[in-house]
């Protein structure tokens, strides 16, 4: 068994796979990579032992191939080659792999001395239940703007999740970040780690679902796992009422000079302000001040901008300004449980402190 390929190629294929590897000690198939080329697709399967990544390249000339080796190994091997080719070939229990020079990596084995196949439920899914579809470009928008207030905690574990139906929805109950271009056409929670999987690949992504498991399927590889449990507990309703909460007074903001401020002001944060920033919306501008800091940001547009005064978490505010996506973003405010920030179809919501 034997193929060739170009060494960017192979490179960019193992530089993706490795992300699905859990490389956990006490779980050997987390470790292990399986290379598999027939008919002209190559495909290189990893798993976490929950979910399962397959990177998908065609046109690869070769022998009908499959091997089960290190992925850690591998990948580390070829990252390092400067030659023009890869050639893998399997030899006597070892994958042989020529480029700069000559390397050979043993094959895994069972107990019996056998070549191990890696378990991959990709390949015995049926696809006959398509929930959805969508783009890479919509998966980078949720990395970047919803995963930022996600739970990072397991108190609420479903909470970790991505509420997926026709808008994609995360919160850790102290933010929300909702964005109205969703991509399912029945509600389901994806976790974190397949929406990060997701992000690898580009152009147009299949949505399937088969009981409790979930596949997505773009040109250049295959995501499946898990469907999270917990949608039952998942409070989207009250989630939504504050997302679509109305605000009368608003004003629009530059993001860099926003985020800038707030770096400014959380270098002259004490111990005894619980990180905890004033906000002053004037008539023209928005102050934030803290026991030792204050500056203000003038507005570069605004309605109904009458003075309002509120204290939020600055880290927690930082945080959702830095996901905005656009040059700009505005801020409604006035009332006494959050301030609304929105940037194009992206929606967040902060909530306010009280005064003690």
């Amino acid at each position: 068994m034997k193929f060739t390929i170009g060494t960017a190629r192979l490179q960019a294929m193992l530089n993706k796979a490795i992300r699905g590897a859990g490389c956990n000690k006490l779980i050997r198939m987390t470790s292990l990579i399986a290379i598999k080329l027939k008919d002209g697709v190559l495909t290189l399967t990893t798993t976490d032992a929950t979910n399962y990544m397959s990177v998908i390249e065609r046109d690869v000339v070769g022998d009908v191939f499959y091997v089960a080796v290190q992925a850690d190994i591998l990948q580390k091997l070829v990252s390092r080659f400067t030659c023009g080719e890869v050639t893998l070939e399997v030899t006597d229990k070892v994958l042989e792999v020529v480029g700069n020079g000559k390397y050979q990596i043993e094959i895994e084995l069972d107990d019996d001395g056998n070549p191990i196949r890696l378990p991959n439920p990709i390949e015995s899914f049926t696809k006959d239940n398509k929930i959805g579809e969508t783009t890479s470009q919509s998966i980078l928008t949720a990395l970047t703007s919803i995963k930022p207030a996600l739970a990072t905690t397991m108190d609420f574990p479903w909470y970790t999740c991505y509420f997926v139906s026709d808008s994609i929805t995360g919160t850790d109950t102290w933010t929300v970040a909702d964005c109205s271009q969703g991509f399912l056409k029945e509600p389901k929670l994806i976790s974190a780690v397949i929406m990060d999987l997701l992000g690898l690949f580009s152009g147009h992504i299949d949505v399937y679902a088969k009981d409790d498991k979930i596949l997505f399927e773009a040109e250049n590889g295959i995501v499946y796992g898990a469907i999270p449990p917990g949608i039952e507990y998942y409070s989207i309703d009250d989630i939504k009422r504050l997302v679509e909460q109305s605000f009368e007074r608003s004003c629009k903001v530059v993001k860099s000079d926003m985020y800038n401020l707030l770096d400014r002001v959380s270098l002259f944060m004490s111990g005894y302000d619980d990180d905890k920033v004033t906000l002053t919306f004037g008539e023209d501008g928005l102050t934030v001040s803290s026991k030792y800091a204050t500056e203000t940001i003038a507005y570069t547009d605004s309605e109904n901008a009458d003075e309002f005064i509120c204290q939020t978490d600055i880290n927690t505010l930082m945080t959702i300004v830095k996901a905005q996506t656009g040059g700009e973003f505005t801020i409604e405010f006035g009332e006494e449980n959050a301030l609304k920030l929105i940037d194009g179809d992206i929606t967040s919501v902060v909530a306010l402190l009280t005064e003690e």
